[in-house]
């Protein structure tokens, strides 16, 4: 009991020191406290110091972290922690008082991270290879001209503690393993920085340098990894599905099924992930835009007034049916989207997914117009127009993705990584939805007779 007493009051001293650390350094905190039961002959449980969650400035805004007692506490205290800011879209942080950068190097996919990391400890290895450096261990770049350093070394404590996210308490072996265990990281040393701004348009211009310097020599691609946005919309499906409703009767497009499923394994690249979805549309606008094609050639040709000698009549009948070059399809991109869409969407269903989910629904009606942060073109979900309006937008997304052009107007190309394109989450969820309709709409029932091709040798003759 003395021993957990003692234990007990060294992580409530720990508690209190981080709390006047942050309070000097102007930053806000809260202490969190846990009830710990006493022995039995007592009736009041005792409540204990136990995390401590500090607002640590991220650009214009704040980031919680929460830094329990124990050993990350312990490595709290024996860090500048409080004298650093965390990159708003960037796994990394940032000090002007110790005039640092450093942030976490990624291969992209999250299978490539393990294999990128070993990459990094193979060239610290080679550069260090004549001396024992052990934990310091770096590979430095010097910046032409300044005295400012690149380096890959292993991460700082600091960086650990505002980037990872701990357990309610020490009470888990592993809680100590982020610091043990450090990933290697890049620093920039030695560099004059006043602004979250300017302290990332720095790192962005030293690692596109230094990491397609080295992807050139060792054919590793790396770049910075970015903080984690909002997760892509996740079905409401219950814990146990009833099984029975599960059935092999639809027949899909293959071609169209492929792209379908290239979106939706394509979560951590939301533009690629938003074209696998998008032609998947365009998969079936030959067929849909033919379709509205030939109702608008049938209602001129049923009105009394045309006339088959008149140029001007027949002028209008050409202009319904304008083909798009080298094309099978009917009209503009945009009138054969909405043809699709048209065909095979329900209006009311559409209206009921958009407003199925409170964030969507704030994302395209809000006040704050989130909506704009991609293209200018609003849904409202009551409209009567709501097909079109979802078309609009969903083709204007695409341009912006593809730099093309929309209504004779350049678009502004929206590029990989940026936060316009982390932004869109519920544009996505759009595009896969009317995606899936589109796939449901156009199958067929399943037929298992695949008519054979003619071979010079046949399977199963010799």
């Amino acid at each position: 009991m003395p021993k957990k007493d003692t234990t007990t009051q060294e992580h409530a001293d720990q508690i209190k020191t981080l709390h006047d650390r942050c309070t000097t350094a102007k930053l806000e905190t809260q202490i969190l406290l846990e009830q710990i039961n006493q022995a039995q002959d007592s009736t009041q449980p005792k409540k204990t110091l136990t995390r401590i969650e500090v607002k640590i400035p991220e650009e214009r805004d704040f980031a919680s972290i929460t830094i329990p007692a124990g050993r990350p506490a312990h490595h709290a205290i024996n860090s500048h922690f409080e004298d650093y800011r965390r990159l708003k879209d960037y796994q990394g942080i940032w000090s002007s008082k110790h005039r640092k950068i450093e942030c976490e190097i990624t291969g992209g996919q999250s299978s490539l991270f393990s294999g990128v990391q070993r990459r990094l400890e193979l060239l610290l290895e080679s550069a260090n290879q004549n001396n024992q450096a052990g934990e310091n261990a770096r590979l430095e770049f010097k910046i032409p001209g300044t005295t400012t350093t690149a380096s890959l070394e292993l991460a700082s404590t600091e960086y650990v503690i505002l980037n990872t996210t701990f357990s309610d308490s020490d009470q888990s072996p592993n809680e100590d393993l982020n610091f043990r265990y450090r990933l290697i990281t890049l620093h920039i040393n030695n560099i004059e920085i006043s602004q979250h701004d300017q302290a990332a348009a720095i790192l962005e211009r030293i690692s596109n340098s230094l990491l397609l310097s080295i992807d050139l020599h060792i054919d590793t691609p790396m770049h910075l990894r970015r903080r984690a946005t909002t997760a892509r919309r996740s079905r409401r499906t219950p814990l146990t599905p009833n099984i029975k409703s599960i059935s092999i009767s639809r027949q899909y497009d293959n071609d169209a099924t492929n792209l379908y499923w290239y979106g939706r394994t394509s979560r951590q690249l939301p533009l690629l992930s938003f074209l696998a979805f998008y032609q998947v549309l365009e998969f079936y606008f030959p067929r849909y835009s033919k379709i509205e094609a030939s109702k608008r050639v049938k209602s001129i040709l049923k009105d009394p007034t045309f006339n088959p000698d008149n140029e001007t009549d027949i002028a209008r009948l050409l202009a319904r049916i304008r083909s798009s070059q080298n094309s099978k399809s009917f009209g503009d991109e945009q009138s054969q989207l909405t043809a699709t869409l048209g065909e095979c969407i329900n209006t009311e269903d559409l209206r009921d997914f958009i407003k199925s989910s409170d964030s969507r629904t704030a994302y395209y009606t809000g006040k704050e117009k989130q909506w704009r942060r991609i293209v200018d073109a609003q849904i409202h979900p009551e409209s009567d127009d709501l097909v079109a309006e979802v078309s609009r937008r969903v083709y204007r997304v695409r341009c912006r993705i593809v730099h093309t052009k929309h209504e004779g107007h350049e678009t502004e190309l929206l590029l990989p990584f940026s936060r316009e394109a982390r932004a869109l989450t519920h544009d996505i969820d759009l595009v896969e939805y009317l995606a899936s309709r589109a796939l449901i709409t156009s199958s067929t029932g399943l037929s298992l007779n695949v008519p054979l091709q003619n071979t010079n040798a046949p399977d199963g003759h010799p």
